[in-house]
């Protein structure tokens, strides 16, 4: 599977909502991950500082990632494969 970040604006004003935000986010998730279509909600990274929230997602493919955020109601969020290293990889 591939790893995929969702990139979304959250001003300082509405931080107090990412909590339900990511229940919705779980909750999309299960509803949309069924037989082939794998994805698997990750965790979400919030940047005060820039006002954004990164949920990261693995799944086979963005649109997937796009369907599950739609779903969540995560409005404007920007779907982008990511790369990274898996646990225990040495540099």
């Amino acid at each position: 599977m591939k790893q995929f970040l969702v990139e979304v604006f959250v001003p300082r004003s509405r931080a107090g909502e990412l909590t339900a935000a990511r229940r919705r986010v779980r909750a999309a998730t299960a509803s949309v991950a069924r037989g082939d279509r794998d994805v698997r909600y990750v965790r979400a990274i919030y940047v005060p500082e820039d006002e954004t929230c990164f949920y990261v997602f693995k799944a086979v493919s963005a649109e997937l990632v796009a369907e599950v955020t739609a779903l969540a109601g995560l409005r404007n969020g920007r779907v982008l494969e990511a790369l990274g290293e898996s646990k225990g990889a040495r540099t």
